[in-house]
């Protein structure tokens, strides 16, 4: 509920922002979107740039869809919480598995955009899933420790005050840095596995037929 309330907070401050506000937002979005594009063409060893056109697409889509999956998943599951009262015993089998699968797919999908999109090379597509199934599991593992942290240990606030959210938004932007980096090694090192494994079939067949 706490964390809920910081949400509507940020969101109805942002529909505050100046022209300037959103302006400098816009621009931190994309210096962010291009030190992920620098790190995971570094795991994917590609060294040759995009055009810039084509960067700034990649990085407009990626920073539209991938705000708007994790927005879905929050609303639905504020919404879902929210039903009470009619139809509540047959609403509750359906708002439990849409509690559990809702967030999870809105994760799956925003990391699978992300591994297939940003890195400067052909990602294979069972690559990218597997790196963002990893990532989306890890990244929900994350969100139920920050809910619970935040639900049992609440003396942060009685120290801090207010103040205590920047460094629990500090830790949990770099839990989540941590999160895309694991699920692309991961995707990594199956493309260079799967590569592997098709260079060794070729040469097989090479040699069966000469």
């Amino acid at each position: 509920e706490e964390i809920r309330g910081h949400f509507v907070k940020f969101v109805e401050n942002a529909s505050k922002m100046t022209p300037v506000g959103i302006a400098v937002l816009v621009v931190v979005a994309l210096l962010l979107i291009s030190s992920i594009d620098h790190t995971l063409n570094h795991i994917w060893r590609v060294r040759k740039n995009r055009r810039l056109v084509v960067s700034f697409s990649i990085y407009l889509v990626v920073l539209t869809l991938g705000p708007v999956l994790i927005g879905i998943s929050l609303i639905t599951s504020s919404y879902l919480l929210s039903l009470s009262g009619i139809g509540e015993n047959e609403l509750q089998a359906v708002r439990k598995l849409l509690l559990a699968t809702l967030p999870y797919l809105a994760s799956f999908l925003s990391f699978l955009l992300l591994y297939l999109l940003v890195p400067n090379t052909r990602v294979h597509f069972r690559s990218a899933l597997s790196g963002a199934l990893i990532a989306a599991i890890l990244f929900e593992l994350s969100k139920y420790a920050f809910a619970l942290y935040f639900t049992h240990f609440p003396v942060y606030q009685a120290i801090y005050g207010v103040l205590a959210i920047i460094p629990l938004l500090f830790i949990w932007v770099f839990v989540s840095w941590v999160v895309i980096l694991v699920g692309a090694q991961v995707a990594a090192s199956l493309d260079v596995f799967l590569a592997n494994q098709r260079n060794v079939v070729n040469q097989e067949l090479e040699s069966t037929y000469t």
